[in-house]
């Protein structure tokens, strides 16, 4: 396991003081730090650790709902394809 304290914040059910656990996890994350990610839907995602939003994502915090993130994902899916594009051409 590559991130303990991260992964315990994951599978944690809600509880008193968890934001605060997670504000100390965040502190401890590398720039361009990268995992995977599973939606509620099943589908993997690559997520990077230093944008918030994918942080919230990858820890799957209960406050998004599915809709959120499965737009989320698809905007990635689309984004990482036009990147695609534009380094092979």
């Amino acid at each position: 396991m590559k991130d303990m304290f991260g992964n315990f914040l994951r599978v944690t059910p809600s509880f008193m003081g968890k934001w605060r656990l997670r504000e100390i996890w965040q502190r401890t994350v590398a720039d361009g730090d990268c995992r995977v990610a599973r939606l509620p839907d099943g589908s993997i995602l690559k997520v990077q650790l230093d944008v918030p939003y994918e942080q919230m994502v990858w820890l799957q915090d209960e406050e998004w709902d599915e809709s959120t993130l499965y737009s989320y994902s698809n905007i990635l899916f689309v984004w990482k394809h036009i990147e695609m594009y534009i380094v092979s051409n």
